[in-house]
């Protein structure tokens, strides 16, 4: 939960290299929680440990609110670029404005697609905090309608198959290959 410390540096600290070799080492995954000024200490931690999963959640909580995002734009595409990381397609409602849909949101999800590609996307319902915002069937069909929107053919992928993969799940009949 890096996202209430407000060093923007504070996840690149080399004090913290051995915590996360010990994730390396026992096979854990990371998810960032982390706001907008974190994304690049994320970028530098996993540039320097490559072999670390990870995923960014809630995009990075971009602050959709204010419509200020080119910095969190800017970031999430060279992290994207930079690392293996996945993104979360979740807690895109909170970071909107009371009452915002599908419209406010779509242009961030539409980045996270650009940058992340089918393959680097989950879906996360972010439940309880999404029903501040809007029901978990709201959000859901929210989500539904931008996969179709910005990755048309991916939606078992960010619906499961991705997050099976990432976190190694044995499922049984779901169908994906867990390595």
């Amino acid at each position: 939960m890096v996202q209430d410390i407000s060093d923007p540096g504070w996840l690149d600290r080399p004090s913290l290299d051995g915590a996360f070799e010990v994730m390396i080492r026992s096979d854990l995954a990371f998810d960032a929680l982390v706001a907008p000024k974190h994304l690049g200490a994320v970028a530098r931690r996993l540039r320097r440990h490559p072999e670390l999963r990870a995923t960014v959640d809630h995009a990075g909580k971009p602050d959709i609110s204010s419509a200020n995002l080119e910095t969190w734009a800017a970031q999430i595409e060279q992290l994207a670029v930079d690392t293996p990381a996945y993104c979360k397609l979740s807690g895109l409602l909170t970071q909107a404005n009371q009452g915002a849909g599908i419209d406010e949101i779509d242009a961030v999800a539409a980045h996270v697609f650009d940058c992340f590609g089918v393959d680097r996307v989950m879906w996360g319902s972010d439940w309880p905090v999404v029903t501040s915002r809007a029901s978990y069937g709201e959000w859901l069909e929210m989500s539904l309608q931008l996969v179709r929107r910005h990755a048309a053919a991916g939606e078992e992928a960010i619906f499961g198959a991705n997050a099976v993969r990432f976190y190694r799940l044995d499922v049984a009949g779901s169908g994906t290959e867990t390595a």
